[in-house]
């Protein structure tokens, strides 16, 4: 695992040059221990084995998402706003809809309920609030199959400490995509800024052909993000800042909805349909959360 440092806003992420860090940086970033979520690669020698902890596993994951959709146990009303990332130019923002640099990114901030691997990435359900102010689970992709390709390297994980956005952060990149999928997975239960593009990354003529064919799938999916961002709980008009009105003006008279997820097994065939979801390119976290 490598280390990143720096400050300022999320949109420097997609340019910046990667630093690679010592062994002993990286160890200053523990792995939050997640739920004991069976990874569907393992393979006990009996078939009856197989079946009991894949339906351990189904079980848990649904648990955790009924308990988040009723406001109960860890996901309770009261224990979540205490963890919400704030911002003093901002204030507080619920679940939903966080901020945009008002050029192409916008960030959510939504509760990590569960990853799920895919052939290319690793899928996250997400605990927010829809438009009306309901709790739902949305799924966003992570595209981590860009970690392996070389000269890539821009899947980021970054992290702060305390609840102010504003504050320095520090930033991973990973060795290879295993090891950044198992580093999301110990991040279960957590309240992560999730950042998404809705309108064109300007790619700039110097980058590799890799580079090149990332943004292009990432820019890919604006349209997708867009409606994503259209069915999230927003700020009312009047509390909106300036660099909000960019994507509020694009997102004001869209009246479709995105898809819910209530179960794993639902979410398992959204991701084998190959149905589209919203694609995140970093996602941050409070390092200090318990």
């Amino acid at each position: 695992m490598r280390k990143e440092t720096g400050a300022g806003v999320l949109a420097a992420l997609l340019t910046v040059t990667p630093v690679v860090a010592g062994a002993n940086e990286a160890a200053v970033n523990p792995l939050i221990t997640p739920d004991p979520i069976i990874e569907k690669g393992e393979m006990p020698s009996q078939e009856g084995e197989i079946d009991l902890i894949g339906q351990k596993e189904v079980e848990l994951v649904n648990q955790r998402f009924s308990q988040f959709l009723a406001g109960e146990g860890e996901f309770d009303e009261e224990r979540i706003n205490q963890t919400l990332m704030k911002n003093s130019s901002i204030g507080f923002r619920d679940l939903g809809y966080f901020f945009s640099n008002g050029k192409y990114y916008f960030s959510i901030q939504a509760t990590l309920l569960h990853c799920e691997d895919g052939e290319n990435s690793q899928y996250l359900a997400l605990g927010i609030k829809d438009r009306n102010g309901d709790r739902v689970i949305k799924g966003v992709e992570w595209p981590t199959a860009w970690l392996v390709k070389p000269g890539v390297e821009r899947c980021y994980v970054f992290f702060r400490k305390g609840l102010n956005y504003k504050s320095d952060y520090d930033g991973l990149l990973f060795e290879n995509e295993n090891e950044a999928k198992e580093y999301t997975r110990g991040l279960v239960g957590k309240r992560l800024l999730v950042s998404l593009l809705y309108d064109d990354y300007n790619k700039k003529s110097d980058q590799n052909e890799e580079i090149l064919s990332y943004f292009d799938y990432l820019n890919s999916k604006n349209l997708i993000n867009v409606n994503f961002a259209a069915d999230l709980l927003f700020p009312e008009k009047k509390d909106l800042m300036e660099p909000d009105k960019d994507l509020f003006e694009k997102i004001k008279k869209i009246k479709t909805k995105s898809k819910n997820i209530t179960s794993l097994n639902e979410m398992r065939t959204m991701i084998d349909n190959n149905e589209d979801f919203p694609v995140t390119y970093a996602f941050e976290y409070n390092l200090d959360e318990k």
